[in-house]
């Protein structure tokens, strides 16, 4: 690792250690920012799911705690071992985005060896450490971080031919916070890209010996409907013999077989996870609380996405219906992508990333700062966005704005919450904007390299 890329990585903790120490107030201020922690990541309402568990609660019953109890577990042990959760956090907060750091100097040193256009190690790490969104996440302790981190380390391990690895991690980031899941096929195909192929050789080209019927082995029936020593099969049996073809690897293929292995992985340790969470908590609640949550948007906090206004003006007979369509909606982008851009899967996983951020029900400023570090991976499609500078002021209108018209609307009671509804749009417009600009861009260098400066459709 470059000094450059080291001193980078160091002065982003040192930053966040700093601010962490002299401004203790900061991260509670920020904790109560509806654009920096939501109900499902909250360090406040953690605290609160500590307290109850170390006195012998059920964190899950009353509707406050809505995170998973592998990060329960993990910040009970801390307030066990070192008495307060709170100064032992921040210096955590820190060690999980050096992690993030690491892991993406580690992606783009792998993605360069297998000669792929990438920027600098120290740029990229860079980019997600100085984020101000993401800055602002670690500073409100938003346990979004520990999701993004587990991701980034599933991204190494793809590139790093690593597959199964991915494939645990991975899961893990799905219990923890759900949206994950629908990474799976462009982090697979990620990691079946990278990971060097297999020797079929033996089984697939080696010549057959003729025996009278061209391409038969000696031991192979030239007639495959009577048998070689006994009665003729039947019907039945050749419907049996047929369905077994369907699902060997000469009708799947050996890449097919891959996927469905790296997917048998993922849903192995997504259920030992889920397991993991219950000896937790020594019952199912959380299944509900937590994911239940996120699934039905059952706690109406405002936040920065647009399921909160929706719902809470949506007529309670028509609620599920739309509850349906907008997850359907979210998941219904994951297998596409994958597939439409199978040829580049860290840029399918980036943007599965944005339209995550974009659609999920409580996204947060962790989210934006994320997803546009992943797409600092695909260094060839920024040549070709068209509308980077819009999209910035954009982001930064509706960052300015959208703290005013909250308080605006909670504190001051001058405004109301189409105040603060409408500058949500104005960055939901930016982030869709950003999404199609970039998807343009990867088909265009698909298509012919970008080389073509007036091509406006294909």
């Amino acid at each position: 690792m470059e000094k450059r890329t080291i001193g980078v990585l160091l002065a982003g903790v040192i930053v966040r250690i700093v601010l962490f120490e002299r401004f203790p107030e900061l991260s509670h201020v920020l904790d109560g920012r509806v654009e920096c922690s939501t109900p499902v990541s909250s360090f406040k309402r953690m605290k609160e799911g500590i307290y109850q568990h170390t006195h012998g609660a059920d964190p899950y019953n009353g509707g406050v705690f809505h995170q998973s109890p592998l990060l329960l577990a993990l910040f009970t042990t801390l307030h066990d071992v070192f008495g307060s959760e709170d100064s032992v956090s921040s210096y955590l907060y820190a060690l999980v985005d050096l992690v993030v750091g690491v892991a993406l100097v580690r992606i783009v040193t792998a993605l360069k060896k297998q000669g792929h256009a990438m920027f600098d190690p120290a740029t990229v790490a860079a980019i997600y450490l100085f984020n101000p969104f993401t800055l602002l996440s670690t500073l409100a302790k938003s346990t979004v971080a520990f999701s993004n981190a587990t991701v980034a380390v599933a991204v190494v391990a793809a590139t790093t031919h690593k597959p199964l690895q991915a494939m645990l991690v991975l899961a893990l980031a799905a219990v923890l916070s759900g949206y994950p899941l629908y990474l799976l096929p462009a982090l697979a195909t990620l990691a079946l890209k990278c990971t060097p192929p297999p020797n079929t050789a033996s089984s697939s080209s080696e010549p057959r010996r003729a025996t009278g019927v061209q391409g038969a082995s000696p031991l192979q029936n030239p007639n495959p409907g009577v048998s070689l020593g006994a009665r003729p099969q039947t019907p039945w049996a050749r419907f049996a013999r047929g369905v077994g073809h369907v699902f060997n690897e000469v009708s799947l293929g050996v890449w097919g077989w891959a996927y469905v292995r790296l997917g048998l992985v993922f849903a192995l340790a997504g259920g030992l996870f889920l397991l993991l969470s219950y000896q937790t908590t020594g019952n199912w609640n959380f299944v509900s609380s937590v994911y239940g949550t996120i699934l039905f948007f059952s706690d109406l906090t405002p936040n920065i996405g647009l399921w909160w206004y929706f719902f809470t003006e949506m007529f309670e007979f028509f609620r599920s219906f739309f509850m349906g369509v907008f997850q359907i909606y979210v998941a219904a982008f994951a297998l596409p992508l994958a597939i439409r851009f199978k040829d580049n899967p860290l840029f399918a996983l980036a943007t599965m990333t944005g339209i995550a951020t974009l659609l999920k029900s409580y996204p947060e400023v962790g989210d934006i700062g994320f997803y546009f570090t992943l797409l600092a991976l695909c260094r060839p499609i920024f040549p070709l966005l068209k509308y980077g500078i819009p999209v910035t002021l954009a982001l930064l209108y509706s960052a300015a704005l959208a703290p005013t018209f909250y308080h605006l609307w909670i504190y001051l009671g001058s405004g109301n919450a189409n105040f603060f509804y409408a500058i949500t749009l104005v960055y939901a417009l930016a982030m869709t904007i950003m999404l199609s600009d970039s998807v343009w861009a990867a088909i265009r260098l698909q298509y012919d390299g970008g080389k073509n400066p007036n091509l406006s459709q294909i």
